[in-house]
């Protein structure tokens, strides 16, 4: 039984069943409320469920039911496996995956660590596993902005994912896309370009190119070009990795939403400010393009000298409760500071004066002692 009921959620996510959102919803709440009826006195094939809805949730980008299916696994294992079991820590780093999507990076760091810790004692080192482990705590100290730490992890990982697992292996393919984005971070941009190409050309060869890695591998790379001005070259990757979302995720999976989201900043860099525009209202329509969407969308508009549209989004989007899992003192101030610039381009200097009042006064330094 539990064999064919993981093999029926499998089926709906969308890496798998090609991004049928509403099928995938159905079979999965119906799946989830059957399990806790039908399964109660079966604790293992609960955690067991749990763990794989929560996964196909979170590729859904529906955050709220991963957490708590995430959560439910956990508990379920902890219990009955015990805290160092390799299950009870798999549950754990789901845990820790579902809070860097709801924006909890330091709860996420505490999860990998603690997963990463218990992999290395009872599975050792070398192990695949803890190996993955570690690259999540990695990723969690570069989104915090700790990219030395990041880079010094993410190369010891990489060396012995290609001395166990090969260089071709898709986990050796994250490993190089996952140094590169530190290495972008410190601006060491030569080695993470030389290092994006080759990842890019092995995924396309052994993973195809609708493979989920492969799409990162695009995007990546289309962002480092961006930031190195090779704007065409950049469009077309962003354009190969958008429409490898499309076929393989659904049209509002955040994957999809940020892949327009950052196509629309090269559009907009370029002076396509329409172009940009269709794609950003697009984003923000199917509810996933966040802050920085509608900071685009309010600078396309301003480019064409649309200043009361954009005056109307983004005082909407100052005004409008953050979603869950939003930052939502960084968010009002991202938007206090695009109604300040949209004022002073459109030559209402008290208006900008008035916001600009709002922003938030620079912490004093740290005395010397």
């Amino acid at each position: 039984m539990t064999d064919f009921l993981v093999n029926l959620f499998k089926v709906s996510d969308p890496s798998e069943a090609r991004g049928n959102a509403v099928t995938a919803r159905e079979v999965l709440d119906e799946g989830a409320s059957r399990i806790q009826s039908d399964l109660a006195a079966q604790s293992e094939v609960q955690a067991r469920l749990a763990e794989v809805m929560a996964r196909v949730y979170l590729n859904l980008g529906l955050y709220r039911d991963a957490e708590g299916l995430a959560q439910q696994s956990l508990e379920l294992r902890r219990r009955v496996l015990g805290p160092l079991h390799p299950d009870t820590l798999l549950s754990l780093n789901l845990r820790g995956v579902v809070a860097v999507q709801q924006g909890d990076v330091a709860g996420a760091e505490r999860a990998f660590r603690q997963a990463s810790d218990g992999a290395t004692t009872v599975l050792g080192e070398n192990n695949a596993r803890t190996l993955t482990f570690k690259a999540n705590v990695a990723g969690a100290m570069a989104m915090q902005g700790r990219a030395a730490e990041a880079e010094r992890l993410e190369r010891d990982i990489l060396n012995r994912r290609r001395q166990v697992l090969g260089s071709n292996h898709q986990e050796t393919l994250q490993s190089i896309n996952n140094l590169a984005t530190v290495l972008m971070q410190e601006k060491k941009n030569d080695e993470a370009e030389a290092l994006l190409r080759e990842g890019l050309a092995v995924s396309q060869r052994t993973l195809g190119t609708d493979h989920p890695e492969t799409l990162l591998q695009f995007v990546n790379l289309g962002e480092l070009l961006q930031q190195e001005g090779k704007f065409a070259e950049a469009e077309s990757y962003y354009r190969s990795a958008l429409g490898a979302s499309l076929r393989v995720l659904t049209p509002r999976h955040p994957d999809t939403v940020y892949v327009q989201v950052v196509l629309a900043g090269l559009l907009n860099e370029s002076g396509r400010f329409q172009e940009a525009e269709v794609l950003l209202r697009e984003a923000i329509r199917n509810g996933q393009g966040g802050e920085r969407a509608v900071l685009l969308l309010a600078d396309s508009l301003m480019r064409q000298r649309r200043f009361a549209e954009a005056e109307r989004l983004l005082s909407a989007a100052y005004t409008r409760p953050p979603a869950r899992g939003d930052a939502a003192d960084s968010s009002a101030d991202s938007i206090v500071e695009g109604l300040v610039a949209l004022y002073d381009a459109w030559g209402k200097p008290a208006k900008a004066a008035e916001w600009r009042a709002k922003q938030p006064k620079p912490a004093a330094p740290t005395p010397v002692k």
